[in-house]
C-alpha cells in the first residue's frame, strides 16, 4: 500500500513539511471510499457548500478500523451496505486550520445497492446521493480541478487513488 502526501500530488519529490511543529497536530485516522456497483459505477454524495462529488468518507471512531469506518460511512451517507476489498493507499495531510494530521486511507468497496436503515445526524440527511460510471467521475475531477480549485489536495488524492484502483482492476 503507497503513503502519498501533497508534494506528491504535486509532482515534488519531496518529503510534505507543514508549516508548524509535528507535535502540534493531532492524528485522524479516516477513510474515504470508492464503493463500486455491479454495473461499475460510483457512489458519490455532494458536499455543501461546494457542490462537489465526493466519494463517501470520514473519520474513524474510537476502536474502529479503517473497514469497519468504510462500512459505517457508506451506511450513514450513502444508505447502502457495502463490502471494503482493498485499502488502495493513504494520503497523509496536515491541516493547520484544524490543527490534524489526516491519515486519509483509500478503500475500494462493492456494493449491490441493498437499502441499509441507520440512524443519520443532520449533515448525512442533506446530502445528494448519485451514482455515475467511473470514467464520467474522472472527467468531472478533472474539470474540478481546472476550473474552481486547482489546489483542492483532497481532489488530487481522490484522482490518483481512482488511477491506481482503475490501473490494477
Amino acid at each position: 500500500m503507497q503513503t502519498i502526501n501533497p508534494n506528491t500530488l504535486n509532482g515534488i519529490d519531496q518529503e510534505y513539511i507543514p508549516e508548524k511543529p509535528l507535535s502540534e497536530y493531532e492524528p485522524r485516522l479516516t477513510a474515504r471510499v470508492f464503493v463500486i456497483d455491479s454495473e461499475n459505477n460510483i457512489g458519490l454524495i455532494r458536499h455543501p457548500p461546494s457542490n462537489m462529488l465526493f466519494p463517501p468518507g470520514g473519520g474513524a471512531e474510537k476502536g474502529e478500523t479503517v473497514f469497519e469506518a468504510s462500512t459505517r460511512e457508506v451506511a450513514e451517507e450513502l444508505g447502502v451496505v457495502c463490502t471494503p476489498v482493498e485499502d488502495l493507499g493513504i494520503l497523509e495531510h496536515y491541516h493547520d486550520k484544524w490543527m490534524k494530521k489526516f491519515i486519509i486511507h483509500h478503500v475500494y468497496a462493492t456494493t449491490d445497492k441493498q437499502s441499509i436503515e441507520v440512524d443519520l445526524v443532520d449533515y448525512d440527511t442533506n446530502l445528494e446521493r448519485v451514482w455515475v460510471s467511473i470514467e464520467e467521475y474522472r472527467n468531472i475531477l478533472d474539470n474540478y480541478l481546472k476550473n474552481e480549485k486547482p489546489d483542492d489536495v483532497w481532489a488530487k488524492a481522490i484522482l490518483y487513488f481512482l488511477d491506481a484502483f482503475s490501473s490494477h482492476k
